[in-house]
C-alpha cells in the first residue's frame, strides 16, 4: 500500500483511535512494513496468557523480550489444570520472573484465586497502577507492607471465601482514583476502610452485584465518605433506595442510574451532565418524571434502553423538555442502536 499520498505525520494522528480495533490493526499490520511498526505496539499492548500453563509455554513467555517493552497490560485468564502441582508453581515461578521484565506493566487481571506468590509480586511492585482482584487461593502473611499505589482496584465477585486485600488499599488510599465492586461481601470492609482512611482522589465508583446481602447505610456511608466522586454507576437492580444527604457527592458529573428509579434524586443539586438509565420505561412514574423535569436542563448526554419504540417520544418529551444541547443514544429492542444529535432538542410529536 502506497502511504506517500498522506503525510508520515497524519498517520501518526491516525492509529492511536484504531487502538481498541485488533482486526483493522491486524489486517494493517500485513500491509506493509510501514503499518507493521505502526500496528505492533497497539496489538501486544493487552495481552491475554492462561494458567496453569506449561513449562514450556510459561519460558516462551520468559524469552519473548521483543514483546516485554510494549505490554501495558496482563490478564491471566484461568483455564482446566492439567499439570501436577509441582509443575504448577515451577509455571507461576517464569510467569513472575516474565512480569518482572515487563518494565511498562501498569493494568494486571487475574479471574482466579490469586496464589501467594503471585500476590507477593502484586505487593511489591511499584509499577502496576490498575489491579482486579479475586480472592486469595491460601492463607497469605499479610504483615509485609507493600510497595505498590494503586490508582484503581477492581473486585470480581468470586463468591464465598473472598478476601479483600486490605494492606493494598489501605496503603493506596492517597492514590486510588477508581474503585469497583461486583460484591456485596466486599462492602463492610470497603465502609470501614473509608471511615478510617479518606479517598481524597476517588473520582469513580462503581457497585454492581446482583446480592441482597448488602445493607444500605454501608452504601451509604460509602458514597457519602467520597465528596471528589466525580463518576457513579449503578447498572443493577437494588432492593432498597439510598437517600443521599444535599451536601454529598458535590462533584458528580456521570450517573449510570441501571435500572434504579430511585437513583434520579441524586440529580438534584448536583452538576450532572451525562445521564445513563436501562430500561427507561421504568423511569416513566410522576415522582422520577418531575427529577428530570427539574434537571434535565443541565444535561448534554443521555444514554437510554428502552423497550417501546412508540413510546420512546413520547416520554422523552415530557421529562427532558428543558434540553437544549443534547446528545442522545437510545437502544431499542436489544442490538439496535440510534444516535441522535439533536441542537436544540426537538421531538417529532
Amino acid at each position: 500500500m502506497n502511504t506517500s499520498r498522506l503525510p508520515l505525520d497524519l498517520w501518526f494522528e491516525v492509529f492511536p483511535y484504531f487502538h481498541a480495533d485488533v482486526h483493522t490493526l491486524r489486517s494493517l499490520s500485513l500491509t506493509c512494513l510501514f503499518f507493521r511498526n505502526m500496528s505492533i505496539p497497539y496489538l501486544l499492548r493487552s495481552l491475554i496468557f492462561p494458567f496453569p500453563s506449561s513449562l514450556r509455554r510459561a519460558f516462551h513467555l520468559l524469552h519473548s523480550t521483543y514483546i516485554h517493552s510494549y505490554v501495558e497490560i496482563m490478564n491471566l485468564s484461568k483455564r482446566p489444570p492439567k499439570l501436577g502441582s509441582m509443575k504448577l508453581e515451577s509455571s507461576l515461578q517464569v510467569i513472575i520472573l516474565a512480569l518482572l521484565k515487563m518494565e511498562h506493566l501498569q493494568r494486571f487481571a487475574l479471574d482466579f484465586p490469586c496464589p501467594t506468590e503471585l500476590y507477593e509480586y502484586i505487593r511489591d511492585s511499584k509499577k502496576l497502577k490498575q489491579l482486579t482482584w479475586t480472592k486469595f487461593a491460601s492463607k497469605t502473611n499479610m504483615t509485609v507492607r507493600p510497595q505498590c499505589r494503586l490508582e484503581a482496584i477492581e473486585f470480581s465477585d468470586m463468591g464465598r471465601g473472598s478476601h479483600v486485600p486490605g494492606g493494598l488499599i489501605i496503603e493506596s488510599a492517597s492514590t486510588i482514583k477508581s474503585l469497583s465492586v461486583h460484591s456485596s461481601r466486599d462492602i463492610p470492609f470497603l465502609w470501614a476502610f473509608v471511615q478510617t482512611h479518606p479517598c481524597a482522589h476517588l473520582t469513580s465508583f462503581t457497585y454492581s452485584s446482583m446480592d441482597e446481602g448488602v445493607s444500605p447505610h454501608l452504601l451509604l456511608g460509602i458514597l457519602e465518605s467520597c465528596p471528589s466522586i466525580i463518576t457513579l454507576r449503578l447498572p443493577t437492580f437494588l432492593r432498597f433506595d439510598v437517600l443521599l444527604s444535599p451536601s454529598a457527592l458535590p462533584k458528580l458529573n456521570t450517573l449510570d442510574a441501571g435500572p434504579n428509579g430511585f437513583v434520579l434524586g441524586f440529580l438534584e443539586g448536583r452538576p450532572v451532565r451525562r445521564l445513563f438509565a436501562s430500561p427507561f420505561d421504568r423511569f416513566s412514574s410522576p415522582r422520577v418524571r418531575r427529577y428530570l423535569q427539574n434537571c434535565s436542563f443541565s444535561l448534554l448526554h443521555v444514554g437510554i434502553d428502552y423497550s417501546y419504540a412508540e413510546e420512546l417520544f413520547q416520554n422523552v418529551n415530557r421529562t427532558l423538555i428543558y434540553c437544549e444541547d443534547l446528545a442522545l443514544d437510545v437502544r431499542i429492542r436489544r442490538g439496535t442502536v440510534c444516535h441522535l444529535l439533536v441542537p436544540p432538542f426537538r421531538c417529532p410529536i
